[in-house]
């Protein structure tokens, strides 16, 4: 099971996720999907460095594809941040709302 928190107050963002989905032993659609969508907002960031104030931690980028089923933005960011977290957000609640036995969704969103 993937298990996905994604957390915003005000202007500090908070993605984690954690797990295999074990969707199937060979090309894992589920992993995949949610790799890419994980990839692609850290992508953003690394494209958009003046967009983050503060880091609380990250993963590094090396480390996003190692195997670990593990990742992490936990953020300060500038309101120009919003659409591409809430994106991904969007994206990964789709996946878990297709695939109920292999991720799960925690939202925890205030004064947005």
């Amino acid at each position: 099971m993937i298990f996905v928190t994604a957390k915003r107050e005000k202007d500090v963002y908070l993605l984690k996720v954690s797990g295999h989905a074990d969707y199937a032993p060979k090309d894992d659609i589920v992993c995949a999907g949610v790799s890419a969508i994980v990839a692609a907002l850290f992508g953003w960031l690394k494209n958009c460095p003046n967009e983050i104030k503060k880091v609380f931690s990250m993963t590094e980028e090396d480390k996003l594809c190692d195997g670990s089923g593990e990742a992490e933005i936990y953020i300060k960011a500038t309101e120009v941040f919003c659409p591409a977290f809430m994106t991904a957000v969007i994206g990964l609640a789709q996946i878990a709302q297709a695939f109920p036995k292999n991720v799960t969704v925690d939202l925890q969103f205030t004064q947005i």
